[in-house]
């Protein structure tokens, strides 16, 4: 799946690598991923959480935001995932796991990450 690129505009904007976070407070699905264009270069951090309080048919609810990130804090970043030896596995013990779990993804604050702007992740096409 690609989405749109906010530097360049091309529907070129891939999904690299992702590592599953633990639940927190109404998150039941965390994800980090880091992004991509194939066509400009353009690197950013991505974070899909989702919400399933409830039934399904009411209660479900997901937010996917994509955020540039200072280099520097996106390379670390991208170090720490690598490090990891269960990406999947969101109960992975790891001290990548345990580090990344204390963040607030839904803010990203808390990680060290200087965010320079948030942007909508658009399927590409659409």
């Amino acid at each position: 799946m690609s989405f749109e690129c906010p530097q360049c505009e091309a529907g070129s904007l891939h999904i690299g690598i992702t590592l599953e976070l633990p639940a927190t407070g109404d998150d039941d699905e965390v994800q980090i991923q880091l992004l991509k264009c194939a066509a400009c270069g353009f690197e950013a951090l991505g974070v899909y959480r989702e919400s399933r309080h409830g039934s399904l048919d009411d209660r479900e609810s997901w937010h996917h935001d994509g955020y540039q990130v200072k280099a520097s804090g996106l390379e670390s970043l991208r170090r720490a995932i690598e490090l990891c030896p269960g990406r999947k596995d969101r109960r992975c013990g790891c001290g990548t796991h345990a580090s990344l779990a204390k963040c607030d993804w839904a803010a990203v604050t808390g990680c060290g990450l200087e965010v320079e702007r948030r942007f909508a992740m658009k399927r590409a096409g659409r």
